[in-house]
């Protein structure tokens, strides 16, 4: 039998930022961020619980909740948070859905991807008067390689949300069913939370919006004073960055990029 071909090495794409998922250089800080798709339900509560907590956190959002949510848009960026972008129509971009590997779908390309995430940005801008932060993160977290560095070429630095040792800082807030596996009340996520084992430069996945009856959030406090006990402080996503050797640079790119294309 003749020798069979080698298969071709998977590649990573020029100028392809890491995965960035934990800033493990960033000292005594972790960011809890939000995704915004479309509904508002329960957002102004939840920045009400922010401002009390004296949180500043970072903030996905849709350019379809910006459109439709312009007000609370506006109130999250006089409250210090900062926003960075989550495209504009929350599309699917990989096949994890059919898969569960992360190959770009058919009809997804850098254009494509560009097109969405400028929607976004200018939606924010008409309602806000500023640029949004030169992040983004991928709708269901579906992003790879190729992806990551199409966003950055278009000024816009991906930002997942920590996993470590089979577990992760994803809340799993948007589980509703009761009945599901997945489901944790508030109580419960928070303590899932705090056995992560790296708190320290981790990034928390929470929603903006809920159909609980008990928000999701509701025991949010309790996380925070814990977290304030054993020293750490939530902060932005920038100011983790800012404050790591290892990704202080990508930030860096990710800004001047974005400051090119969006003066």
């Amino acid at each position: 039998m003749p020798a069979q071909p080698p298969r071709p090495r998977a590649t990573t794409p020029p100028g392809a930022p890491p995965i960035l998922h934990l800033v493990t250089d960033s000292g005594p800080s972790i960011a809890i961020t939000f995704d915004g798709g479309a509904s508002s339900n329960r957002t102004a509560e939840l920045l009400d619980l922010l401002e009390e907590l004296n949180i500043k956190a970072t903030l996905f959002l849709t350019g379809q909740f910006i459109e439709k949510h312009p007000t609370l848009v506006r109130r999250a960026v006089l409250d210090g948070h900062e926003v960075g972008n989550h495209t504009f129509n929350h599309p699917h971009l990989t096949s994890w859905e059919q898969d569960r590997r992360h190959r770009t779908l058919p009809g997804i390309t850098k254009a494509v991807l560009l097109a969405e995430l400028e929607r976004s940005e200018r939606a924010f801008q008409k309602a806000t008067g500023r640029p949004m932060a030169p992040f983004w993160r991928a709708p269901y977290g579906e992003e790879n390689a190729t992806l990551r560095a199409w966003a950055l070429d278009g000024g816009y630095l991906h930002v997942r949300w920590s996993s470590l040792e089979g577990r992760s800082l994803d809340s799993l807030d948007w589980v509703e069913d009761e009945h599901s596996s997945l489901y944790r009340d508030s109580k419960r996520i928070m303590n899932r939370l705090l056995a992560f084992p790296h708190l320290e430069g981790g990034i928390v996945l929470m929603h903006l919006a809920s159909a609980r009856e008990e928000a999701p959030w509701a025991h949010l406090p309790e996380f925070v004073e814990a977290l304030r006990k054993r020293g750490i402080e939530p902060r932005r996503i920038s100011t983790l960055l800012r404050q790591s050797a290892v990704w202080k640079k990508w930030l860096l790119r990710a800004e001047t990029r974005h400051q090119d294309l969006w003066k």
